[in-house]
């Protein structure tokens, strides 16, 4: 009897190895990395020793060379959103009250659509790619397993850029017509300039 019940136990133990729980369909897993994961990896933006990084990250790329490309192109959009960003910070503190220069307001809007605009055509000089770190990532598919790259590029721009950059929004924004013809919204474009221009 204690002979039949330990081989019916080994049998249950063989089969229940065969019938293992598989990853579901569309789990991922990191099977390979360029290196040990770095501090920047997960972050946006860091000023460092008076310089300033900015990091560009893409997903699920299938082509590793691709992803460095997509990394560097993504990490000049987070440099032309940071400046976005400032502006937009800004500009809502020097017309705070002002309900003609308000977000929703048409001069807001006109403003709004100006710096959008400026901010797409910011060209970045200087930018340089410091360091990038990649990770291989194995997805469970219907056909098997498909195999793809999680790209990260570090990037440094030269502070002088930066603010050049800045500066050109700012220059961009004070040529559009309703800015032009609004006295309030020429001053606090002014105000934006001076906060902007000062370390």
């Amino acid at each position: 009897m204690r002979n039949s019940l330990a081989l019916v136990l080994a049998a249950a133990l063989l089969t229940g190895g065969c019938f293992a729980q598989q990853p579901a369909k569309g789990s991922s897993k990191v099977v390979e990395t360029s290196s040990r994961k770095p501090d920047w990896a997960d972050k946006r933006f860091m000023e460092k020793d008076g310089k300033l990084y900015f990091v560009g990250t893409v997903a699920a790329v299938r082509d590793l060379a691709l992803g460095e490309e997509q990394a560097e192109y993504q990490a000049k959009k987070v440099v032309a959103s940071s400046i976005q960003e400032t502006f937009q910070r800004e500009f809502s503190t020097a017309t705070s009250g002002s309900n003609s220069l308000a977000a929703g307001s048409p001069l807001g809007q006109a403003i709004e659509s100006a710096l959008s605009a400026s901010t797409d055509r910011i060209k970045i000089r200087g930018m340089m790619p410091m360091e990038r770190y990649w990770e291989r990532v194995e997805t469970v598919t219907d056909d098997g397993v498909a195999s793809s790259y999680n790209v990260m590029l570090l990037v440094v721009v030269p502070k002088a850029e930066y603010d050049r950059a800045k500066s050109q929004v700012v220059d961009e924004t004070a040529r559009i017509e309703q800015v032009q013809a609004d006295a309030k919204a020429r001053e606090a474009l002014e105000r934006v300039r001076k906060r902007l221009e000062t370390p």
